[in-house]
């Protein structure tokens, strides 16, 4: 449970988070207790591929570099997560990521940096490739 009260925020973020909780829907209704009416959530992660054997091996690869990596969640997953909290998908963008061993090298030394302006429910993930 977050420390906050209920309805504290006019917006809540996390950002490349969610593939790490093995129960998403947890977090994302703690998320939305402590959202206020009409808030705006921003959540911004890795997609997970549609297609099992990609997904499967893409979790293979995050794990060798980062071995609390649950699960890169689908585009399809996480909508049903938003329509089962009640949220509407304002925005949902993407780029690409390249899973390869040269492409997690450049990854994991390029330094962080994210910036958004947010609406209901903002995606801003990486692409399925």
């Amino acid at each position: 449970m977050l420390p906050f009260a209920d309805a504290s925020f006019d917006v809540v973020s996390c950002r490349a988070a969610f593939h790490h909780f093995p129960r998403p829907e947890r977090i994302l209704g703690e998320i939305c207790r402590v959202a206020r009416p009409a808030a705006s959530i921003v959540i911004a992660d890795l997609l997970g591929s549609e297609d099992s054997a990609k997904a499967a091996h893409h979790d293979h690869m995050e794990r060798l570099c980062d071995p609390i990596h649950v699960r890169a969640i689908p585009e399809t997953g996480f909508r049903r997560l938003f329509a089962a909290a009640g949220l509407e998908v304002r925005y949902a963008g993407k780029s690409p990521l390249d899973i390869t061993e040269r492409g997690l090298h450049q990854r994991m030394t390029a330094p962080a940096t994210a910036s958004t302006s947010a609406a209901s429910v903002v995606v801003l993930s990486i692409a399925d490739t």
